[in-house]
């Protein structure tokens, strides 16, 4: 997976620092996209943890979603690297490896990517 500089609370950072430790679901979005998919991993066969990716200065304007990681790209590398439009989606494995990737969240395809990452399709 491809790294980028983000801000998390206020604090710098990269893109991967924030993917560890298990499977995640790295969502390019607005700040109102963070119940969706908080609701799209939530009780998948295996834990995904949500990282909601926003536009620079719009962290702040994240509410609802408990859980939900929010990182701001700071210099919009992220989307760049990522080819993200708003919406895009991708599920990366623990080893940092993206595993699956889709333009609009649809939680039956992250549920199938994770069953196939997992050997369990």
């Amino acid at each position: 997976a491809a790294d980028a500089p983000v801000r998390a609370h206020g604090a710098a950072g990269w893109l991967l620092q924030h993917l560890r430790d298990g499977f995640a679901g790295v969502l390019f979005g607005l700040p109102g996209d963070a119940p969706a998919l908080a609701q799209a991993v939530a009780g998948l066969a295996l834990p995904v943890k949500p990282v909601l990716v926003v536009p620079r200065g719009q962290a702040q304007a994240v509410q609802g979603a408990p859980g939900v990681d929010v990182l701001e790209d700071v210099d919009g590398l992220a989307a760049q690297r990522y080819d993200a439009k708003p919406g895009t989606f991708y599920l990366l494995r623990p080893d940092q490896h993206v595993c699956a990737r889709m333009r609009a969240l649809d939680r039956q395809a992250v549920g199938d990517a994770l069953a196939r990452a997992t050997c369990a399709a």
